[in-house]
């Protein structure tokens, strides 16, 4: 499923209780071709609308995300601008995503 727009990096985290331990983290490669970089929210909800990959459509997938991070307790506002921005379009999208 790679493409190569991701490597893998060993990265230092800090867990809840304090503890220091390594993760293992994947970071995009700004370089390569398939890496978008900055691009406005109507373009982001165009493309996510338009894509469909291995695992099903894009959108889903966005959302599904989303949906975990949350359940964690993490907030990522540029994820959550995007998921405002889809749940406005005509998607079918469930409201508990």
């Amino acid at each position: 499923m790679d493409r190569g727009v991701y490597r893998e990096a060993i990265r230092p985290i800090r867990l809840d209780g304090g503890a220091a331990v390594k993760a293992l983290a994947f970071l995009v490669d700004e370089r390569h071709v398939q890496y978008a970089g900055k691009l406005e929210i109507a373009e982001q909800v165009r493309l996510v609308r338009s894509g469909v990959g291995e695992a099903g459509p894009n959108h889903e997938y966005v959302l599904q995300t989303a949906h975990h991070l949350e359940q964690l307790g993490i907030r990522d506002r540029y994820l959550t601008e995007l998921v405002e921005a889809l749940r406005g379009t005509d998607l079918p999208i469930e409201e508990s995503a």
